[in-house]
């Protein structure tokens, strides 16, 4: 639903002037943060000049964000999709807010849609059978569970079998009962 806000002249000049502010912030590579909060940062930035992108201000502005959007979300990820902050829930939070806030689309950026589908694959694996995540950092409260089929591995002579994920390069090696 579009809805049209009535704006004097006056307030429209002052909207504008903190719009070149916001924008000039937004774009000075020494304010981004290289956490989560560069994400919220870079997703306002493209959304401002999505709106204002007339203003000179917002000349390469988008380019910029997503370039950097790229950047960081490389360097929050290891090669096997797990994030860098050792944090199962942080894990799943992050990537959460990326396709919440519709960043993946946002930028479009083949590499970075592959990433996040990697990384939606390694969350599973870092909860209990029941759910609860597996207690490594400030990890809390429910995940998404494991479900089949996943690839097993079972020892000889029926000595039983098990799900394993070998992220070895990123921290983890899991070692599960069978979803």
């Amino acid at each position: 639903m579009e809805d049209e806000l009535e704006v004097s002249d006056e307030n429209l000049a002052r909207l504008m002037i903190l719009a070149d502010l916001h924008v000039e912030k937004l774009m000075d590579p020494e304010f981004l943060t290289t956490n989560n909060h560069g994400l919220f940062q870079l997703v306002g930035l493209d959304a401002l000049c999505s709106v204002v992108g007339w203003r000179m201000v917002c000349d390469g502005a988008r380019e910029y964000a997503r370039r950097e959007f790229v950047r960081l979300v490389r360097s929050w990820y290891t090669e096997e999709g797990v994030n860098v902050e050792s944090s199962p829930t942080y894990h799943y939070w992050v990537t959460r807010k990326i396709h919440e806030l519709g960043a993946a689309e946002r930028f479009q950026h083949p590499d970075v849609e592959e990433l996040l589908d990697f990384a939606d694959t390694v969350a599973p694996w870092l909860t209990y059978p029941d759910g609860r995540w597996v207690r490594v950092g400030d990890s809390h409260g429910e995940g998404p569970m494991l479900t089949g089929p996943v690839r097993s591995t079972c020892l000889p002579d029926g000595g039983g079998c098990w799900a394993v994920r070998d992220l070895t390069k990123s921290g983890y090696a899991l070692v599960r009962s069978l979803p």
